[in-house]
């Protein structure tokens, strides 16, 4: 994946209204992650059209087993695992002891939770054991 590349063309969209802040990539859970950052805290209409447009201009750039992770520096805070019921369908930054992964909190059990999020559009889960967890983060999804 040619980062350089993709910096360049969301810099030069007119479409996107907001400031590129990083690009990376990197490796969670078995997934690769392209993960692109943008200052500012966009509405949930802004975050909605921003992932559509990134989307549309970077599918020839993103490869078919890559998780694409758009987010921002928008109001972000820690939380406690006995909190996670509060947080149920709610999007959220998990940590663990293998690796970080972003998504919808779609289920709470007793020794583990569920996230869903897309990789390349396609709906994907992941169960995560809570005895794994070394933080949890409510995010601002994009």
């Amino acid at each position: 994946m040619d980062l350089e590349l993709i910096t360049q063309k969301i810099k030069e969209c007119q479409d996107i209204k907001y400031d590129l802040d990083e690009v990376k990539v990197k490796k969670d859970f078995g997934y690769k992650v392209l993960e692109i950052s943008f200052n500012g805290n966009p509405s949930s209409e802004d975050q909605t059209s921003l992932t559509k447009i990134l989307l549309d201009l970077l599918d020839e750039q993103i490869e078919d087993d890559c998780l694409l992770e758009v987010s921002s520096s928008g109001k972000t805070f820690d939380f406690k695992i006995e909190d996670l019921e509060l947080h149920v369908k709610e999007y959220i930054y998990v940590k663990t002891l293998d690796g970080e992964l972003y998504g919808d909190l779609t289920k709470v059990d007793e020794n583990d939770i569920t996230l869903s999020f897309f990789i390349k559009g396609k709906p994907s889960k992941k169960v995560i054991l809570k005895k794994e967890i070394t933080l949890l983060r409510s995010e601002v999804k994009l």
